[in-house]
């Protein structure tokens, strides 16, 4: 396979990949109490070097540990489940019980430490992208996870804003909304599985 099929068929998948990332960056967003900075750079770049990384990740445990990929991908995918739904769950809560206090929430929900967990959870879909690339060299499979980490990035870009223009008009339930879409994508993950 030569390095232009190498990169079609890298930014195609990369598309698919970047889907669960895209949609995070817009219910992050969504409640309009962010930090621009953190929300629409850091959080697409952090989405971004996961999506790059779990490939290569998955390309190297095809090759190493080939006999416990399915095991190990299992559990993956129920972690995330799990992971998703208890901070979409929290985010709903949270919404509920400010509204009822009439609290207006200043603080921002989106913590480095979240938007890492984030990262990881939606780039699983990548490290089982990568067991598919046994059959590239060491080369072509670097180029592939390059590409898939460029896709993510400019969709999660455009999600965050999607995301914050979505928030204006949503404003009181963003943050439900969110949550939701947060268990959606965890239930998803789990019986895309």
């Amino acid at each position: 396979m030569n390095v232009y099929q190498v990169i079609i068929n890298s930014f195609i998948l990369g598309l698919g990949l970047a889907m669960d990332a895209f949609s995070i960056c817009v219910a992050n967003t969504m409640d309009n109490k962010y930090n621009k900075n953190v929300k629409t750079v850091i959080m697409p770049l952090i989405f971004a070097f996961f999506q790059f990384l779990m490939p290569l990740i998955g390309y190297l445990f095809v090759n190493v540990l080939s006999d416990n990929i399915s095991i190990i991908n299992n559990c993956i995918h129920i972690i995330s489940f799990l992971v998703l739904s208890y901070i979409g769950i929290k985010m709903i809560y949270e919404s509920i019980v400010d509204k009822k206090k009439d609290i207006k929430d200043t603080q921002d929900n989106s913590s480095f430490k979240l938007i890492l967990i984030q990262g990881v959870i939606t780039s699983i879909d990548a490290l089982s992208a990568g067991f598919a690339f046994s059959s590239y060299n060491m080369q072509a499979a670097i180029v592939a996870s390059v590409v898939i980490g460029i896709v993510t990035f400019v969709l999660c870009v455009i999600g965050a804003n999607i995301g914050r223009k979505v928030g204006t008009i949503l404003t009181d339930n963003a943050k439900i909304y969110g949550g939701i879409i947060l268990i959606l994508i965890g239930l998803r993950i789990y019986l895309g599985h």
